[in-house]
């Protein structure tokens, strides 16, 4: 991801920021249906993008505690999904 923030410094001890980035998600699903016991699995790689917000805190004059929120959205997978049937035999 490539981030950008901007920092609300305001010469206190608590400094606000906002932040966006984008960049690509590697995504990896593995998905089990127990009512018709079918197993599927895939993979993708599509386009992100993430909103940030939080302020830091000043602990010292080279101490900062981040506290924050991000929003992460990756859509549009298309994964190759494998379906495997599979049978259970109880004994």
């Amino acid at each position: 991801m490539a981030n950008l923030f901007y920092d609300f410094n305001r010469g206190g001890s608590i400094e606000p920021y906002i932040g966006v980035g984008v960049g690509g998600a590697r995504l990896n699903y593995n998905v089990n249906d127990h009512s018709t016991l079918n197993y599927s699995e895939g993979e993708d790689t599509v386009l992100a993008y993430q909103g940030m917000v939080g302020f830091a805190v000043g602990l010292g004059e080279q101490w900062d505690l981040d506290i924050g929120y991000r929003y992460f959205v990756a859509d549009g997978a298309e994964g190759d999904a494998t379906i495997r049937s599979s049978v259970r035999q109880l004994l």
